[in-house]
């Protein structure tokens, strides 16, 4: 049956509408626990604005009733979500007509929204010029949707409608397509060499100093919730026992109780069980006890691996084909036999302790009441990594805009603020605006703190919890880049009882400034130096000559990042930068700590294997098909590839400056701080490969020749 057109809708005028028995134009709902509401009436006005004059054209207000209706009906039928998408993407479609002046519910409407050059595909290529931080975009600037948003968004007003007699059809004829798929997401980077190494050392660490303490509080009968401190005054003892010295990033545990220890432990564990396994996430949250560990021995060697219970329930198939009688699916993951095997018995043991079920998650968290729930996997990115300061390589690359953020600070008294904004339409735009501080304020003195913590730690890996004034400064060197130190009372795994150690800083020149305007703002809080005038007892009046005065050392220790009053500072315990500051100033806090998730884990086993095993047993690992494990790899090892070109990129550098090739590439050895450049190792293994084959085919060779 043929559509109608627009003008035979007309059926009805004012009086007509006034006799609708749908005349409420208010919806209310509940969203996350919260009455809500959205006002559809706004549709009978221009621009959808309720604060515009009212639709007078009847064609116009006879569609309008139709589309009002369906929104209701969507209501009524439980279908909240997609009454508030339909008039979300409704209002948006009715102000964009009424700015160009065009029939809005016309052919012409509807190509100009969804057209090859319109609002939509505009709004999907704005999404594809994406930068790193939010601070690169300007203010006002639109960060576009997907292209799978705008599919999603045109195919539900194209049924609303067409569900009212109008034919939409014929009016997207010829129009370009969005992908209902979209485009494939960035992947995750995968941990460097650096950064995997210090996280496993440190998640150990914890894990293995925290798990027996709960688990011997636990059956003791001595875990409750009112126990501040415990975990930490144990862990303490613990480690002095061992002639070790309780680490920097423990220090949180003072405040804390046994169950948040839990927690937190349990969150530990489940980034490592990650890394051991390589499981997706809806695996791991899924994994029940029993683990049976399994011997197997292979040309002369016995390894340990460990039968897993899950269940890959989205791609809705197991992990693997291990079927087993129980009705809980079966997963199997080769684990290390030492560390590995280490690891899941007290995971284990620390599981069983707090919740007994013979077939009970092995990874869970406890609630307020003490009892076992599910694991919440969503943690904040700057969790763990921040209680452990784990940091990422390239946060290098945030100094800059940290930079500008303490410089206006400290002169003008305001930071440049940014944030996301998502209008009523789903579009994400950029506001950016100046927050002032009071240069007294204490809100002005915490801000500096963290932004000057964050802004050093771009340059080391090492704790800044006990740095020491003052700074030694070298000249700049050839690559222009200075080199910062002072002394700190560290206390860490990395280098255990020494009281004297060094922190160094290695930064560009251009950067000089800012060190000494952080050097200096730290020197007027705790003073390296007091007066005493002669032969009398310490006043701190500058008024009278100096030269009646001797200046000495002042007692206190004088950090480079104090808390507290002037006269009465400390170092600072819980470290201050957290991703909320970051994003505030427009940085992505991934760039700074190194974010703990099962797909970066997953990613970075399975490259290690591939790098330097083979794409086969990659492959197993990560339980793929060829076709989707091939898309990750079609153009080689990523992380490789780029090593070789910034390794490279470095060397031509350094040869455009006149220096000789092969010194060049001593050079970048030594900054890279490797033995051998990627490309070359590359080259030697491809030699390798090539020798291999040739020799297979000449004792082949060999073999036919003796045969015949």
């Amino acid at each position: 049956m043929a559509k109608s057109n627009i003008s035979d809708l007309y059926a009805s005028d004012l009086e007509n509408r006034k006799s609708s028995p749908y005349n409420g134009d208010v919806l209310k709902f509940t969203q996350q626990g919260a009455s809500r509401e959205i006002e559809i009436g706004c549709l009978d006005h221009f621009f959808a604005d309720i604060e515009r004059p009212s639709v007078t054209c009847g064609t116009r207000i006879t569609v309008i009733d139709k589309l009002k209706r369906v929104i209701r009906q969507h209501f009524e039928l439980d279908r909240v979500s997609t009454g508030k998408q339909l008039f979300h993407i409704l209002r948006s479609f009715i102000r964009h007509a009424d700015r160009l002046q065009l029939e809005t519910f016309s052919k012409e409407s509807w190509k100009s929204y969804f057209g090859a050059k319109g609002y939509m595909w505009r709004l999907v290529e704005s999404a594809e010029r994406q930068h790193n931080h939010a601070y690169m975009y300007d203010d006002g600037q639109v960060e576009g949707i997907a292209e799978k948003t705008a599919a999603g968004k045109k195919r539900l007003l194209k049924y609303a409608l067409s569900e009212i007699g109008l034919d939409v059809f014929d009016w997207d004829k010829g129009l370009k397509d969005f992908s209902v798929k979209g485009k494939p997401k960035n992947a995750l980077e995968n941990y460097s060499k650096n950064e995997h190494e210090t996280v496993l050392r440190r998640l150990h660490d914890k894990f293995f100093l925290l798990a027996p303490i709960l688990i011997v509080e636990q059956e003791s009968g001595r875990f409750s919730d009112d126990s501040k401190g415990i975990a930490y005054s144990i862990a303490k003892n613990t480690l002095i026992s061992k002639k070790q010295t309780l680490d920097v990033e423990l220090l949180f545990l003072e405040g804390i109780t046994l169950s948040k220890v839990f927690n937190f432990t349990m969150e530990i564990g489940y980034h490592l069980f990650c890394h051991y396994t390589a499981f997706n996430d809806s695996v791991v949250t899924s994994v029940r006890r029993p683990i049976e560990f399994i011997k197997e021995k292979s040309e002369g060697k016995v390894s340990k691996y460990a039968i897993i219970k899950g269940f890959k329930g989205r791609a809705e198939k197991e992990v693997t084909g291990v079927i087993g009688e129980s009705e809980l699916e079966e997963v199997s993951a080769r684990v290390d036999k030492r560390t590995g095997a280490a690891f899941l018995n007290m995971m284990l043991k620390l599981s069983s302790a707090f919740n007994s079920d013979e077939h009970g998650l092995l990874l869970y968290q406890l609630d307020d009441d003490g009892l076992p729930i599910e694991l919440k996997t969503g943690f904040k990115n700057d969790n763990v990594p921040r209680k452990l300061e784990l940091f990422a390589d390239k946060r290098a690359g945030l100094a800059e805009r940290l930079a500008d953020s303490i410089s206006s600070l400290c002169k003008y008294d305001y930071i440049e603020q940014i944030k996301r904004v998502v209008d009523d339409e789903g579009v994400r735009f950029i506001s950016k605006s100046k927050k002032y501080y009071k240069p007294t304020s204490n809100q002005h003195t915490t801000l500096m703190h963290r932004l000057s913590v964050a802004f050093m730690q771009c340059f080391t890996d090492q704790s800044l919890r006990y740095a020491q004034l003052p700074l030694l400064y070298s000249n700049p060197d050839e690559d222009g880049k200075i080199t910062a130190t002072c002394t700190s009372a560290l206390i860490s795994s990395e280098s255990e009882d020494v009281k004297n150690a060094v922190i160094t800083f290695r930064f560009d020149e251009v950067f000089l400034p800012v060190v000494h305007e952080i050097e200096g703002w730290a020197i007027e809080r705790t003073p390296l130096l007091r007066k005493r005038k002669k032969g009398n007892q310490y006043t701190s009046k500058s008024s009278i000559d100096d030269s009646d005065y001797n200046l000495e050392p002042t007692k206190q220790v004088s950090y480079l990042f104090p808390v507290g009053r002037i006269g009465e500072t400390s170092f600072f315990d819980s470290y201050p930068v957290n991703a909320n500051l970051l994003a505030q100033i427009g940085l992505t806090p991934s760039h700074f700590f190194c974010t703990l998730n099962s797909t970066r884990f997953r990613k970075t086993v399975a490259d290690n294997e591939y790098r330097y095993g083979s794409e086969l047993t990659a492959m197993a690992i990560l339980q793929n098909s060829k076709r989707v494990f091939e898309q990750h790899y079609a153009n080689g090892h990523q992380g490789l590839n780029n090593e070789i070109i910034a390794q490279a990129i470095d060397v031509i550098e350094l040869v455009i400056k006149g220096v000789e090739l092969e010194e060049a590439k001593q050079k970048v050895r030594d900054n890279w701080k490797i033995d051998v450049l990627s490309f070359d190792e590359y080259k030697r293994e491809v030699r390798l490969v090539i020798l291999m084959v040739l020799v297979v085919m000449v004792s082949q060779s060999l073999r036919v020749k003796r045969i015949s």
